[in-house]
């Protein structure tokens, strides 16, 4: 992985299925099969598909930091949460212990971040059902 130091990593993919959010796919010619279509993704375009995925996240660092492989978090691949964050990104710990953790307490401006990211990271994929 490009950017990533050595060593042994583990992620946690979330996805919502049923988006509200929609775009569109038009024909631009009527003539030429090759035209280029007229296309928007509609990509997070109705901001109620952003509250599942922040759950999503939340409930995710939770259930990874619960295992016992973890030991601390990569920051360029989560929010930039403000500074003095409850929240915020924990660094490597090698005698990390599970049953010591209480779940993190996100605040409004954390939310924030968690929201700002999810907009920056999210991609559109294709998923046969």
């Amino acid at each position: 992985m490009v950017g990533y130091p050595h060593g042994r990593y583990m992620s946690i993919v979330f996805s919502l299925l049923q988006t509200r959010s929609t775009g569109y796919v038009h024909i631009t010619s009527a003539n030429d099969i090759y035209g280029p279509p007229d296309f928007y993704d509609g990509l997070l375009s109705d901001p109620l598909d952003v509250p599942p995925q922040r759950w999503a996240y939340k409930r995710g660092r939770e259930i990874q930091r619960r295992m016992p492989a973890y030991r601390g978090e990569w920051a360029p691949s989560h929010p930039v949460f403000p500074e003095g964050s409850k929240a915020a990104v924990t660094s490597y710990n090698p005698h990390h212990n599970p049953a010591q953790l209480r779940d993190y307490e996100y605040s409004a401006e954390d939310d924030a971040a968690i929201d700002e990211w999810i907009r920056r990271e999210t991609v559109s994929m294709c998923h046969p059902m």
